[in-house]
């Protein structure tokens, strides 16, 4: 860490020297730099963001796969807790394909009298496991106007838009994945739509990888995202880049937590749960 510290300040004073030396004043170089998450974060996520078109499913084998012990924890405990609710554990998935340096550990449960299919994720970055990882748990109805209602206790703001087929509610104020259980049905009932039944076949690691990549086609009509045919690849438009970006920065990042926060305590109060 110290190592890499040294090597980020040599880089900024060498780049600060750059800028000096091509004539630029002095603070004007230094605001340069200020502002270099702003115009170097953009660049960095047009680069390097690379979805695959289908995203890779592993039936979870614990000889071959090495997930953390808190994910494994995690995922055990939201599964206990959603088993007194009438869900049952259906199977677990490792996906490591889809951004680089991030595995997903995936539990899916289904609930076949509510009609409802629940995900418990565990998301963690394989150069340093411990250091950055999420935990969530996500229900999803499919209704019988088209659209698919989401529920999830991700406290992190999705970077995309909003679109018409998928309506997303998160609510991170909500820890026990029963009660979450308890807001979703309630979210269903306010939409006036029926639910689907559940798919009969047991492609789990189909519908998995498909929802992935419908969420990609979305994003390419709200201009965030564009499909490179010749990479078979998923890539941020410049327009999708500039605002992701920015909106992961300070003061964004901060002020979308609170305005999410928010949101899901006024949820909360008017659904009185």
């Amino acid at each position: 860490m110290r190592g890499r510290l040294v090597v980020n300040l040599a880089l900024l004073l060498g780049l600060l020297w750059v800028l000096t030396w091509l004539g630029l004043p002095w603070w004007v170089a230094v605001v340069v730099l200020l502002l270099a998450p702003y115009w170097l974060g953009p660049i960095a996520v047009r680069l390097a963001t690379r979805h695959p078109a289908q995203p890779t499913f592993e039936p979870y084998d614990a000889s071959r796969h090495r997930v953390p012990d808190w994910a494994l924890a995690f995922a055990d405990h939201m599964a206990a807790a959603l088993g007194r609710v009438g869900f049952a554990s259906a199977a677990r998935f490792v996906e490591s394909t889809w951004a680089r340096h991030v595995t997903s550990f995936v539990t899916v449960l289904l609930n076949v009298q509510s009609r409802d299919a629940a995900m418990v994720a565990a998301i963690y970055t394989t150069q340093a496991p411990t250091a950055r990882r999420v935990g969530y748990a996500e229900f999803t109805a499919k209704l019988a106007d088209g659209r698919r209602l989401v529920t999830n206790n991700n406290a992190t703001p999705s970077v995309y838009p909003p679109v018409p087929s998928k309506v997303v509610t998160q609510v991170p104020l909500v820890s026990d994945p029963a009660r979450l259980h308890r807001v979703h049905e309630a979210l269903v009932g306010r939409v006036g739509s029926a639910k689907e039944p559940l798919p009969a076949d047991a492609d789990m690691v189909g519908r998995l990888s498909d929802a992935m990549t419908r969420t990609m086609q979305e994003q390419i009509e709200t201009g965030y995202m564009y499909f490179d045919a010749d990479a078979r690849v998923y890539r941020p438009t410049w327009k999708g880049a500039v605002l992701m970006s920015w909106k992961l920065l300070p003061p964004f990042r901060e002020i979308r937590r609170r305005r999410l926060t928010r949101r899901a305590q006024r949820l909360l109060d008017e659904l009185h749960a």
